[in-house]
């Protein structure tokens, strides 16, 4: 349950309690054998007995925090296995992102036994056209691994072997407007070098020109080590020099997953950071949609040499809207 107002009252009621919300965010799960309830956000009141306004006792929860209980059995707080509610929170978000109309691409990196050897955009209405292949365009496969929840997977980059994922040009995905970019993503040191962390993100182009690139690393600079980590974003279209604009520095720490996301509505862009706008500021530009294939860990433009920037990390859920 989301319940985002502190002003009306939201109840769910069971035959051992009742919860009672306070503008929060909660799971409540009833079986034949018992009662429970974990607190994601904000506040409740468990209240005992069938009926919210007549009730045996009360107890107040704050997030982070469980209670459970039995029929005939007090409501107590107790630990809660908080992955079962993170899961089914997940799976909510997971339905309710793919409906978006404004979603064209939603890349889970979820194994697909029905199309071997492919990304699978589980964006509703999603062609097979826009799905990654695995193994192409020069690149090995990323390695398979845990990702940032229970039981869900994610993908491995190695920059040294030139691993990227390629989807070939999509007429949906090379989108030259207004555009939101997002990515779940976990750094790696490259060889043990706190210089050379993150790399390219998403980048689509073809050649010279750039319907829209991002990364997050070091400013190309002929001494690194005084270079800060700056979210990157580029548009460029082939005949001109294009636009790239860097975030102020951001230190991102390597044994957390973060969310990295920018916006560009063709005149303002706004990074943001595990959900908190972290740089904003003018940036004037919009191009003709450029027809290229989308790479995710790399970029590729058979012009410069990105080697070095290839992403070295983990990447789980990519998220294209237009």
């Amino acid at each position: 349950v989301d319940s985002a107002s502190d002003e009306d009252v939201f109840v769910v009621r069971s035959p051992y309690a009742s919860v009672v919300d306070y503008g929060t965010e909660f799971g409540v799960e009833v079986k034949e054998s018992g009662f429970e309830t974990y607190v994601f956000e904000g506040q409740v009141d468990v209240r005992e007995g069938t009926d919210p306004m007549k009730f045996i006792h009360s107890l107040r929860l704050k997030a982070g925090e469980g209670a459970g209980g039995t029929l005939g059995q007090s409501i107590t707080k107790k630990p809660i296995d908080v992955d079962k509610y993170a899961y089914s929170r997940r799976e909510i978000f997971e339905e309710n992102l793919r409906s978006d109309p404004s979603l064209v691409a939603y890349y889970t990196f979820e194994p697909d036994a029905k199309h071997s050897g492919m990304l699978v955009n589980v964006a509703a209405g999603a062609k097979s056209t826009s799905y990654g292949l695995l193994g192409e365009g020069g690149r090995s496969t990323p390695t398979i691994v845990q990702g940032r929840m229970p039981g869900r997977k994610a993908m491995q980059f190695d920059r040294e072997v030139g691993q990227a994922i390629r989807i070939p040009a999509d007429p949906k995905l090379c989108i030259a407007g207004d555009v939101t970019l997002g990515v779940w993503m976990k750094l790696n040191p490259f060889n043990n070098s706190s210089d050379a962390l993150g790399g390219h993100l998403l980048s689509c182009r073809t050649g010279n020109g750039v319907n829209y690139q991002l990364g997050y690393s070091k400013e190309y600079d002929s001494d690194m080590s005084r270079s800060p980590y700056r979210i990157q974003f580029l548009r460029r279209a082939a005949e001109d020099k294009g636009k790239h604009l860097s975030s102020n520095e951001i230190v991102l720490d390597t044994q957390q997953w973060h969310f990295l996301a920018v916006t560009h509505d063709t005149e303002q862009v706004r990074y943001y950071v595990d959900g908190k706008l972290v740089f904003q500021a003018p940036f004037v530009y919009s191009i003709e949609t450029i027809l290229g294939d989308l790479y995710i860990g790399d970029a590729i433009d058979n012009i410069f040499d990105y080697s070095d920037r290839r992403f070295h990390g983990i990447l789980d859920e990519v998220t294209i809207f237009k």
